[in-house]
């Protein structure tokens, strides 16, 4: 992995066609419970140094991989849509390669940059949500770029039709029935994702994974925790079957270090990170 602090801009990056980029947002600006998320990219950076870089389920190593580290996009130095605009250029730069973009948050706001320059190479694009929140409010406290509203604007973009939602379990009496009138909603099972991958077919697929679908027993360390989540072995299963489908992008985001002072949530997120690499 890149040293960190350090970015390699993705114009003298040496990657290609199929290769997976990591490459850090640590973008928090509009986070609304616990703080903490601008430290979420090298918090999993670390972490991985402790993990196998072989997964027995999987039977791949890390080192099977075509995989490139270039660092943390610099963020929350400019004004915030100018750090949209920084993720955007980047994600931009990655896809236009051929490379898959595995971005690591940060605050769930910076996958609609990033998906919207991966929607750019892909116009039948759709977003798998992982997420405890429904994230589609029109706006949160007069702010429509939110972190909770994040897949609201991306579906303004797509349509509903394009969005798959996993492990949704809070959100407010209008984003209930928008996911209800629309049937986004997937139930976290085997047979939730045999159904949502029916529907999916072969378009292509960025995956974001909002680390609070676990419950908070398994991961505390997250701004926005929500009782009633799934387990770490759900999740994982659940994210290896995606593995059939076309995934062209994906992100882990909301890990929020200062929040969980044993480690251990930045430990889980980095396997997460691991499970997606060798398995999407």
């Amino acid at each position: 992995m890149a040293e960190r602090g350090t970015y390699l801009d993705a114009d003298t990056g040496g990657f290609g066609s199929g290769d997976w980029v990591i490459v850090g947002a640590p973008l928090e600006e509009t986070a609304c419970y616990g703080r903490g998320t601008s430290q979420g990219p090298a918090a999993i950076r670390s972490a991985s140094e402790c993990l196998e870089d072989y997964c027995p389920i999987a039977d791949r190593s890390l080192k099977d991989l075509s995989l490139v580290d270039i660092g943390d996009i610099p963020v929350n130095v400019v004004p915030f849509p100018k750090n949209l605009e920084f993720i955007r250029n980047a994600i931009t730069k990655i896809v236009g390669k051929r490379a898959r973009p595995m971005l690591l948050g940060g605050e769930h706001t910076v996958t609609l940059p990033a998906f919207e320059a991966v929607f750019e190479r892909h116009p039948d694009l759709c977003l798998i949500q992982f997420d405890a929140h429904a994230d589609l409010r029109d706006d949160y406290e007069g702010d429509t770029f939110s972190h909770a509203c994040v897949v609201k604007r991306i579906a303004d973009l797509v349509g509903p039709a394009r969005i798959f939602q996993v492990g949704i379990r809070s959100g407010t009496r209008e984003e209930w029935g928008w996911m209800r009138r629309h049937q986004t909603i997937y139930p976290s099972r085997p047979q939730g994702i045999d159904k949502l991958m029916e529907r999916v077919g072969e378009r292509p697929v960025y995956v974001t994974v909002d680390l609070d679908v676990l419950d908070p027993s398994v991961l505390p360390g997250t701004g926005t925790p929500e009782p009633g989540g799934t387990s770490f072995q759900g999740l994982d299963q659940l994210l290896r079957k995606l593995g059939a489908l076309d995934v062209v992008a994906a992100d882990v985001v909301e890990l929020s270090p200062p929040l969980d002072a044993s480690g251990v949530s930045n430990v889980t997120a980095s396997k997460i990170v691991r499970t997606m690499l060798l398995s999407l």
